[in-house]
């Protein structure tokens, strides 16, 4: 397990983040933009689910709007305050994830995407958490940044701007390898099922406008929702469809996991 470290303060970096966010649609139309088509198949109109870290609702409206019992949890009191003036029949309320607020096995599936990962000392209460929480048999859903040479690139262009601007480093997240997280899950009462990178042309999008297709006046708030609204050429669906069948495991950022409560963490 590695560390990245950033050029400002965490909280002040997700602060500025949500800032500059746009308003979340009320559905997801591409269930690979977060890993929702492994989850899918453990939902059901009797699932109880808790998003943690549901940051401006963008999963918790997509099943909240298909009248599944979703709530969410969320440490910035800005995308909190935000969700709550925008429905306010939406169960969200300001949290840490580290003391969770729920009663011992009250829900069926908790979801944490980009966030365990980001505690740089309590991830062992943050796990203990979720298990209690959770019934037997219960789903735990999530992602963790893989450690693999594109995370090395992110690192070392990181740590460039540390130096260029004489700055104090600051913890971002832990890099782990897939056997790190299958071994934390089991330490922690769970067994992992699925493991997965997430892919998405975002990045040659983004960082390659040479490989981007036609442009079209898409806005963020659509890009949210499916991988459609990124574009390529010809040359760009090639060489991403190399790096999905060929390095998918090189190319992501991110592995989205399924694990599933066998033991209560004590």
């Amino acid at each position: 397990m590695r560390k990245i470290y950033i050029s400002e303060p965490r909280n002040l970096f997700w602060e500025n983040y949500w800032k500059k966010a746009v308003e979340d649609s009320d559905s997801i139309k591409d269930l690979n933009v977060y890993p929702l088509h492994l989850i899918n198949k453990h939902v059901d109109k009797n699932s109880k689910i808790v998003e943690l870290g549901c940051g401006l609702g963008r999963v918790l409206k997509h099943y909240h709007h298909q009248g599944i019992h979703i709530e969410g949890l969320e440490y910035d009191n800005y995308c909190v305050a935000k969700l709550q003036q925008e429905n306010s029949t939406y169960r969200v309320i300001e949290g840490n994830i580290i003391s969770l607020p729920y009663a011992d096995k009250s829900f069926t599936i908790a979801m944490a995407f980009g966030v365990l990962g980001h505690l740089e000392q309590d991830m062992d209460k943050a796990f203990s958490e979720i298990n209690r929480i959770l019934e037997p048999q219960g789903v735990l859903a999530g992602s963790l940044c893989y450690n693999n040479f594109g995370r090395f690139i992110f690192n070392l262009i990181a740590r460039f701007k540390i130096w260029r601007k004489r700055s104090k480093k600051h913890f971002y997240t832990h890099l782990f390898s897939k056997k790190e997280i299958k071994n934390m899950l089991s330490d922690h009462g769970f067994e992992l099922k699925e493991l997965t990178p997430i892919l998405s042309p975002e990045v040659l999008y983004n960082y390659f406008p040479f490989l981007r297709g036609q442009k079209r006046d898409f806005s963020q708030k659509q890009k949210r929702t499916s991988h459609d609204y990124y574009p390529l050429n010809i040359f760009g669906k090639a060489i991403y469809f190399i790096m999905k069948k060929v390095i998918p495991y090189q190319y992501t950022f991110a592995l989205s996991f399924i694990a599933v409560k066998v033991k209560d963490k004590t």
